[in-house]
């Protein structure tokens, strides 16, 4: 955990003024002369923090310096995902988390849950875990609209400080000042762009998308559906939608409930029964070829599995002693 007061309130823009003359490059720089070398020898290589499903790990990663846009509509498990993704990736990096919609305690407890692989975990197990995350993941507990130069002096606090190689910010609809400014919209992201690529590390925005027409939460959205102004899409490096089967969930829930389907979802569920729960659309990637969409399916303990009716995954916790809290 940690908490307001322990983050100091600092100019990130100063910090990143640096950057600037460093960026400037030429092959007579011998490490500039082998990455171009390397390169050329051995082609693109896909490279850093791995999702958490194999099928794909040839397609996107997260890697070091950029910055990843995470949208989807209202209750379409853009969190969950998100949430997956920074267990799991926590198992390799030190994980920071900047969660400004969700208490601590839902944090953790949905993040146990879903590296149990079980629906309710038990107590010594959970205790387990939080010794597990001790210097793994680190929370920030505040659940408020912030400032947005608070919000950035906390990322670079769990970048610098903290050594965190992942950071997630979840929203950007709760930074103060930000939202429904065009220009101060683009400057916040210009910095997280900054932060990235100053500290190597990424960092996964969440943000919301406009609201489908007429309410209509069956189409799939895409990078232009995103909530704001243009430079969200323009500066992210990745940019994944989360899209949930909602027509497939509802029925799926009467056939559990034993409650009779009429005519028109008989064949709707005829439709939907093979398609997944939830797709998360890679909807760009700067520096990947890859572009398109991956089926998943939801777990009771809340974990997306990569194919229906396989186990969960399974994140292994050493045991504590049997007296310890």
């Amino acid at each position: 955990m940690i908490s307001h007061k322990e983050i100091p309130d600092i100019d990130v823009r100063e910090k990143l003024a640096l950057l600037e003359g460093a960026d400037i490059k030429d092959p007579g720089q011998w490490d500039v002369r082998k990455r171009i070398l390397d390169r050329h020898i051995s082609g693109k290589e896909m490279n850093g923090l791995r999702l958490p499903w194999i099928k794909t790990h040839d397609q996107v990663r997260l890697r070091s310096g950029e910055v990843s846009v995470w949208a989807g509509f209202n209750a379409h498990n853009k969190t969950t995902i998100m949430s997956q993704v920074a267990v799991w990736a926590s198992r390799e990096v030190p994980v920071g988390i900047v969660s400004l919609e969700m208490e601590l305690e839902d944090t953790y407890n949905l993040m146990a849950r879903q590296a149990a692989g079980g629906e309710y975990p038990d107590n010594r197990w959970m205790n387990d875990f939080l010794t597990w995350c001790q210097e793994r993941i680190y929370v920030y507990d505040v659940l408020d609209s912030v400032p947005a130069r608070r919000v950035l002096s906390a990322v670079d606090y769990m970048a610098d400080t903290l050594g965190c190689k992942l950071v997630m910010l979840d929203s950007l609809m709760m930074v103060r000042g930000v939202v429904d400014d065009i220009e101060r919209e683009r400057e916040f992201l210009s910095i997280l762009a900054g932060l990235a690529k100053y500290y190597k590390i990424h960092i996964a925005l969440a943000h919301h998308m406009r609201k489908p027409q007429h309410g209509d939460e069956s189409y799939i959205p895409n990078k232009f559906d995103l909530r704001g102004s243009g430079g969200i899409a323009d500066i992210a490096h990745t940019i994944f939608i989360a899209w949930s089967n909602k027509a497939r969930k509802a029925i799926q829930k009467k056939l559990q409930e034993q409650l009779p389907l009429n005519q028109e979802e008989m064949i709707r569920w005829e439709r939907e029964e093979k398609r997944p729960d939830q797709l998360l659309i890679v909807a760009k990637q700067r520096h990947g070829e890859f572009e398109g969409a991956t089926g998943l399916w939801q777990h009771p303990s809340r974990q997306f599995i990569a194919k229906p009716g396989v186990s969960p995954m399974h994140i292994e916790i050493p045991r504590m002693e049997a007296n310890a809290p």
